[in-house]
């Protein structure tokens, strides 16, 4: 059993070949993918979309500032509403836990409304 082994090996390296080295420019990709460990049913399933788009906003906005499409002060400011809607979706969240669910109803489309702003910003 051993001498087909070593057999076997033998053949299957001296039909081996040499590897060639593959080269290629590759230009690296604006993909990004979120994703929410929010249970269905619950406010957090709710608050998942607006935290994703807060999440894509920021992504957005640094690709699009790496690759000159928009200025500094337009990605400071896509940052600073996007901020300002983590801060709402915070409340929003904190307020469901009080029980304060119009509260919380009003925090969510606060933030909608802050990240619709930051959109306009970014081409």
């Amino acid at each position: 059993m051993r001498k087909t082994i070593l057999l076997i090996m033998l053949l299957l390296a001296a039909c081996a070949s040499q590897p060639q080295a593959i080269q290629a420019k590759v230009k690296p990709a604006d993909i990004g993918v979120f994703a929410t460990l929010a249970e269905s049913g619950t406010f957090e399933m709710e608050l998942a979309p607006v935290y994703t788009q807060l999440a894509a906003a920021r992504h957005s906005a640094a690709a699009q500032l790496r690759d000159g499409r928009i200025s500094l002060a337009d990605a400071v400011k896509v940052q600073q509403l996007a901020d300002a809607a983590r801060t709402a979706l915070d409340g929003a969240y904190a307020a469901d836990k009080r029980g304060q669910r119009n509260l919380a109803a009003a925090l969510v489309m606060q933030a909608n409304l802050t990240l619709s702003k930051a959109q306009g910003v970014l081409k």
